[in-house]
């Protein structure tokens, strides 16, 4: 699997909802080559939980910001946000010291989630965009 990177197609123009995302690329391109050098479970757990912890800051973020600019969809979109949070926080991390298959599909898990999130993004960044946030 090639790393992944954060084509100019998937910046929003948000300077700080970008940042972020850049930031959880870096993570899971971390999860790739701690796979492929066959680290240790306990090194994937950490970023499990540091990927965590940066999903919580970004998704205060982006409300913060959409709250800012009044975004009609917030209550929609934090509810994808609490999903998002539902699923990073129900991977069985403990699995990661035990099983590869299981830091495969936290990759996999990952790096789908992230281009979905993007994706989801696009609307409420246009919106912020028009109200003069950058």
């Amino acid at each position: 699997m090639r790393a992944l990177r954060l084509e100019p197609s998937l910046h929003l123009g948000i300077e700080a909802i970008d940042r972020q995302h850049g930031e959880m690329v870096d993570m899971i391109n971390e999860t790739q080559a701690l796979l492929e050098a066959e680290e240790s479970g306990d090194q994937l757990v950490q970023i499990l939980n540091r990927f965590n912890t940066l999903c919580i800051d970004h998704f205060s973020t982006e409300e913060a910001l959409m709250r800012e600019a009044g975004y009609p969809d917030l209550a929609q979109h934090k509810k994808l946000h609490d999903g998002s949070l539902e699923r990073a926080f129900g991977f069985d991390a403990a699995s990661l010291g035990r099983d590869k298959e299981a830091g495969k599909a936290l990759l996999q898990l990952l790096r789908d989630w992230l281009l979905a999130h993007i994706h989801a993004d696009r609307e409420m960044a246009h919106f912020l965009k028009a109200q003069g946030i950058r």
